[in-house]
C-alpha cells in the first residue's frame, strides 16, 4: 500500500432538514469510499469516517464536514488543510430521500448506491461502482478510470451512459423504456441483463473478443472477424436504442 496502514482519527455526524426545494444531492471526495442509501424523507444523515496513516497526527472536528445548499442542491465535503491533501482517506455514509438526484465525485475509492429513484451521476478515478436502484432516469452517468461497474434497477429509463477505462460493465434491469443507453469499456468484458419485454435496437462491437445473444443468437447476425466481432439489428419493433462497446472483452445479452 501506497501509505502503509492506516488508523481511525475520528469520526463526524450531520443530521440536515431539507425542503422540497432540493432536488439533488452533490457529494465530493479525494480518498476513500462512498456508500449513498435511501432514508427518510425530509432528512439527509451523514456520517464521514476520517483514517490516516499510522502515526499521523491530526484532530478531527465538525468543522471538518462542510454543508451547503442553494439553488436546489446540498452539497457536502470535507474541508482539507493542506498538509491532509494526499494523506488521510474519508469513507461517508449517506442516508438521502429516495427520491434525491445524487452526483458523487470521488478520486480514489468505491462507490455504492441503493434503493434511490432518480438520476445518478457517479464517478471514480480508480475504484469500482455498485448500483441497486429503484428507478434509474435521465442522463445518469457512471464512470469509472479503473474499476468494475455493476448498476442494477427495477426500472430502467432514460439515457444512461456506462463508461469505465479498466474494468467489466454489468447493466440489470427488470423493467426498461429507454431512449439511448451506451456502454463502453477500453479492456473488459460487458454483460446486459435485460427483461425478456426488451424491445429495440442493439449494436454491440467488440475489436478483441466474442458476442453472446443467447436466446437471441438467431434474431440478430453476429459477424465475426479473426479477433473481434459485432452484432447490429432489431429485437421487435420497440424504440429502446443500446450500443455496447469494447475494445478487449466479450460481450453477453441476455433477455430473460
Amino acid at each position: 500500500m501506497i501509505f502503509g496502514s492506516y488508523q481511525e482519527i475520528g469520526i463526524v455526524n450531520r443530521v440536515v432538514g431539507i425542503g422540497a426545494d432540493v432536488t439533488r444531492l452533490i457529494i465530493e471526495n479525494g480518498h476513500g469510499d462512498i456508500k449513498l442509501e435511501a432514508g427518510r424523507a425530509g432528512l439527509v444523515e451523514i456520517t464521514a469516517r476520517f483514517t490516516a496513516p499510522d502515526g499521523a497526527d491530526y484532530a478531527i472536528s465538525e468543522h471538518d464536514v462542510e454543508v451547503t445548499s442553494g439553488d436546489g442542491k446540498l452539497k457536502i465535503r470535507a474541508v482539507e488543510a493542506p498538509r491532509a491533501l494526499q494523506r488521510r482517506k474519508i469513507s461517508w455514509e449517506i442516508r438521502l430521500p429516495m427520491t434525491l438526484d445524487v452526483r458523487a465525485r470521488n478520486g480514489m475509492g468505491d462507490i455504492e448506491a441503493n434503493g434511490l429513484n432518480g438520476e445518478h451521476d457517479l464517478r471514480t478515478g480508480v475504484g469500482s461502482i455498485t448500483v441497486r436502484a429503484e428507478r434509474i432516469c435521465g442522463a445518469s452517468r457512471f464512470r469509472a478510470g479503473t474499476g468494475k461497474l455493476e448498476v442494477n434497477a427495477h426500472r430502467l429509463e432514460g439515457e444512461p451512459g456506462l463508461l469505465t477505462g479498466v474494468g467489466a460493465i454489468r447493466l440489470q434491469a427488470g423493467s426498461v423504456s429507454l431512449a439511448h443507453a451506451s456502454l463502453k469499456v477500453a479492456t473488459g468484458n460487458i454483460t446486459l441483463d435485460l427483461p425478456s419485454h426488451y424491445l429495440g435496437r442493439v449494436d454491440l462491437k467488440t475489436a478483441v473478443g466474442r458476442i453472446n445473444l443467447g436466446r437471441d443468437q438467431g434474431a440478430i447476425p453476429v459477424h465475426t472477424a479473426i479477433v473481434g466481432a459485432r452484432a447490429h439489428g432489431q429485437l421487435g419493433p420497440g424504440q429502446g436504442d443500446i450500443e455496447a462497446k469494447t475494445a478487449v472483452g466479450n460481450i453477453t445479452l441476455n433477455r430473460a
